[in-house]
C-alpha cells in the first residue's frame, strides 16, 4: 500500500484522487451481493475517470447538505468511537494499491490491522433503523467498506454510525477475499479501460491538464474544451452516442 502525504479534504488530496478509481466508485463497479456491474453503468464511470484526466478538476463538486453534516459531526464521532472502544483512530489520506491504479480514503486507521468508518446520517430514521437492525448498516455500505479493506490490506472495519441523541451503531467488518476478487476484477477491467482510453486520446493530441498540473505541482484549475474533446472523452471510453447525454 501506497499513502499519500495529503490530508483528506486538502486540495492535494482532491488531485491525487483525480482520474482514478476510489471507494467512492466502488458500489457502481460491484453491487453490495457481490454481482459485478457491467454496460452502461461501468461505462460512464470510465468516461469519468478520462473526464477528470483530460480537464484536470472535479466534475461535480457541489457539497449535498448531507455531505455537510456528515462533515461537521465526524470529529466528534470519532471521539465517541475511541472512548467506547479505547482504541487511537489515526487519520489517514490517500492509500493507494502498490501500482497506484486505485485507491480509498478511510476516516481513520485503527492499530495496525483496523479500519474506521464513520457515518452520521443525516436522516434520523435512516439512523434509527441502523438502530434496530445492524445488518443493514453493514449493507449499506459492503462496496466502499470491503474496497477500503482490500486496498489498504487491512483486516477489519469498524463501520461506526454515530447520532447525538440515540445510541451509536457499531458493526466490525472483516475482509472477505472472495468478495475483495471480484471487486479487485472489476476495478482491473475499468482502469485497463481507462488507460486504453488514455492512450487512445494522446495519440490524437488531446491534452491532459491533470497530468500538467500534477508535474508542475499546482492545484487542479478549470480548462474549457471543444465539444469535439468531450465527445473523444466518451468514445475512448466506449460510452455508445445515444448515452453521452
Amino acid at each position: 500500500m501506497i499513502q499519500d502525504p495529503h490530508a483528506q479534504g486538502t486540495d492535494g488530496w482532491r488531485l491525487a484522487r483525480l482520474g482514478r478509481i476510489t471507494a467512492s466508485d466502488f458500489e457502481r463497479l460491484i453491487t453490495p451481493t457481490g454481482k459485478v456491474a457491467r454496460g452502461t453503468t461501468v461505462n460512464r464511470l470510465c468516461a469519468e475517470k478520462v473526464a477528470e484526466w483530460i480537464l484536470g478538476h472535479e466534475l461535480d463538486s457541489k457539497e449535498t447538505e448531507a455531505m455537510a453534516w456528515g462533515k461537521t459531526y465526524e470529529q466528534r464521532a470519532v471521539e465517541s468511537y475511541q472512548i467506547e472502544t479505547g482504541l487511537d483512530a489515526v487519520p489517514v489520506g490517500l492509500c493507494l494499491l502498490d501500482d497506484g491504479s486505485v485507491g480509498a480514503s478511510p476516516d481513520r486507521l485503527v492499530g495496525s490491522d483496523g479500519l474506521l468508518e464513520v457515518k452520521c446520517p443525516f436522516s434520523h430514521a435512516v439512523h434509527a433503523g441502523y438502530l434496530l437492525d445492524p445488518s443493514l448498516l453493514e449493507t449499506a455500505y459492503r462496496p466502499q467498506v470491503q474496497g477500503q479493506l482490500w486496498v489498504t490490506g487491512r483486516k477489519w472495519c469498524d463501520l461506526y454510525a454515530w447520532h447525538e441523541i440515540m445510541p451509536t451503531v457499531r458493526v466490525r467488518v472483516v475482509a472477505d477475499p472472495e468478495w475483495e476478487a471480484s471487486l479487485s476484477d472489476a476495478c482491473a477491467d475499468a482502469t485497463a479501460r481507462i488507460e486504453a482510453a488514455k492512450k487512445s486520446l494522446l495519440a490524437r493530441g488531446v491534452v491532459s491538464h491533470l497530468e500538467v498540473a500534477r508535474r508542475n505541482a499546482k492545484e487542479p484549475t478549470k480548462f474549457a474544451t471543444t465539444p469535439d474533446e468531450f465527445d473523444a472523452v466518451f468514445e475512448a471510453a466506449g460510452l455508445p452516442p445515444k448515452e453521452r447525454k
